[in-house]
């Protein structure tokens, strides 16, 4: 129930409990202190009574003197005289003939110290001293006796004044601490209102960014970043799809002209090859189209590979195998990655150069700092440089006719859009460029220490 309501309540409420959780610590307390307070200060008037009733009373004078003299005070005294038997002789209020009583029930005769005690006939808690002395040659006892209800009244008001303090404090602080907390959390429904508007498409609406340097701000930051990073993932796979549509439709719409061609008058056989081979050219582009269709978007999908040493030369070795014409010096190094995905980056880059380069091709390696430069060498033009930075974005047009990667104006395809997405899989990077003749496609990977 606590979780459903918002977040400045639960703080107020949470604040506001371990007030009264702390209270039921301290109420106590300040009672306890208050009463033990108010029986050493009774304790004390006590021992001050009965340094002057033994004057009084020595003098044989009478305890009701004693008790007249105190008619007025705020705490009630008792004054007795007993016998050698505990029998009382003499007291300051009439009524009071017998002794007082400690605890355990026997008569107080004789206490060396402030004790606990009864009056017998109402049954009063007091706190009483008893105190031997001679009376004209008699020996005799004097009892004085003070009400201790002061104490329990002590206790009490303490009780109900801590409480009544705590409670006004814990509210006090529980609605400090609503306001507070709203306070802190203004900027967080301003971060909430803007993100709807962007969520709903405002124009011109932005996630707001605190500006002081705190978590609202770096929370801020971090929500804003998630925000541009899926428009920028929507707008990118919004354009593939229109791209990727259009490149289909090619070589499914001149498969289709071939087919129909091919269908609508008897044809010689000739002809008939002809028009086969093209619709096989046609068919073969649209299945490779649709394989590195799926290839990218698996490895889009996919979670990233789990990186762990790979021998490059085992990588190299497989891939030559495939490729007689491509040739490949042993490099003796070690990358950080998957040796699937990168043998599938390394096989792109030489089909790339094959196809769309000249021979000779060459496969390299070298280490620079901490990185292992993997460097794919054809003799053809190279990329355009308005299309070198873009490899990452597929379909993207080169204005050359020819050249690697250029597909005699196709533009740069996937292959190369496969590659640069491993790259970034393996936090590295997919560039390119072109002196003396030579083509370079670069493929930087984390290398791999002390193998």
């Amino acid at each position: 129930m606590l979780n459903r309501l918002p977040i400045r309540w639960r703080a107020a409420l949470l604040v506001g409990g371990c007030g009264l959780l702390l209270l039921t610590i301290l109420v106590p307390l300040d009672a306890r202190r208050a009463a033990d307070s108010a029986q050493q200060a009774l304790d004390e008037s006590i021992r001050e009574e009965t340094g002057e009733a033994v004057g009084v009373i020595a003098s044989g004078q009478s305890p009701a003197l004693l008790g007249d003299s105190h008619a007025s005070s705020s705490i009630r005294f008792v004054y007795q005289v007993l016998d050698l038997m505990g029998r009382v002789e003499a007291s300051s209020e009439e009524g009071l003939s017998a002794p007082f009583v400690r605890d355990d029930g026997t008569p107080l005769i004789q206490a060396t110290d402030i004790v606990k005690v009864t009056e017998a006939s109402t049954g009063i808690p007091m706190r009483a001293l008893a105190l031997a002395l001679e009376v004209e040659g008699a020996s005799k006892t004097l009892v004085v006796a003070a009400d201790a209800g002061v104490i329990a009244a002590a206790r009490t008001d303490a009780l109900w004044g801590s409480l009544a303090i705590g409670l006004g404090r814990s509210l006090l602080i529980a609605v400090g601490t609503f306001l507070v907390t709203g306070f802190v959390l203004r900027p967080v429904e301003r971060i909430r209102r803007s993100a709807l508007d962007v969520s709903d498409g405002v124009e011109g609406a932005t996630i707001v960014i605190p500006t002081a340097n705190d978590e609202l701000r770096r929370l801020a930051l971090a929500f804003d970043r998630t925000v541009r990073e899926f428009e920028r993932s929507a707008a990118a796979r919004d354009r593939f799809i229109a791209v990727a549509s259009h490149e289909l439709r090619t070589p499914v719409t001149k498969l289709r002209t071939e087919l129909d061609l091919a269908l609508r008058r008897p044809r010689s056989a000739d002809e008939m090859r002809r028009a086969l081979t093209e619709a096989s050219r046609h068919t073969a582009r649209l299945a490779r189209l649709v394989e590195q269709l799926l290839d990218l978007t698996r490895l889009q999908s996919a979670t990233p590979p789990k990186l762990k040493p790979v021998d490059l030369d085992g990588v190299l070795a497989e891939l030559i195998e495939l490729y007689p014409r491509v040739t490949w010096n042993p490099t003796g190094l070690w990358v950080e990655g998957d040796p699937v995905t990168i043998g599938r980056a390394l096989q792109n880059l030489v089909d790339n150069a094959l196809t769309h380069g000249a021979l000779p091709v060459s496969v390299s390696a070298r280490r620079a700092s901490d990185e292992i430069v993997i460097e794919v060498c054809d003799a053809g033009p190279g990329i355009d440089d308005d299309v070198s930075p873009l490899v990452d974005q597929p379909f993207r047009r080169s204005r050359a006719a020819g050249g690697s990667g250029s597909g005699s104006g196709s533009g740069l395809g996937l292959g190369l859009t496969i590659v640069a997405e491993i790259a970034t899989q393996h936090r590295g990077h997919l560039s390119f460029g072109h002196s003396a003749g030579t083509n370079t496609a670069y493929l930087r990977l984390r290398a791999i220490v002390d193998q």
